[in-house]
């Protein structure tokens, strides 16, 4: 048919979409910068995928913490639970911010001490 459209190939779309799918399964599991063989693995997808999408792993990581509401928090009670502290889970966001910021170089000392 003469002006029809073709459709777009899917893929791309699919392929992203299982990539941040993986990412946030792993940092829900409390892997905060998971690797992109991990990723990969879990969204079935090849590695040479993540680096189509996401030139930097960091962007990625962004995108899924931006993408679902509380995810920075829930990170930071994790970080700081595995390290020894605790926050309020009903403490305003920019003051968890702020106590985990301060923490920052205790938790980089205990670990380069080990």
């Amino acid at each position: 048919m003469r002006g029809k459209a073709k459709n777009p190939d899917p893929r791309p779309a699919n392929t992203k979409a299982k990539i941040l799918a993986a990412t946030r399964v792993l940092m829900n599991m409390g892997t905060f910068t998971p690797t992109r063989e991990d990723i990969a693995e879990i969204a079935g997808v090849d590695v040479r995928s993540i680096f189509n999408h996401y030139r930097r792993v960091e962007i990625l990581y962004l995108e899924v913490l931006a993408s679902e509401p509380g995810m920075p928090q829930k990170m930071a009670a994790a970080l700081l639970e595995r390290e020894g502290f605790t926050i309020d889970s009903n403490m305003p966001t920019s003051e968890t911010l702020e106590k985990v910021i301060g923490l920052i170089p205790i938790i980089a000392i205990r670990t380069r001490c080990g």
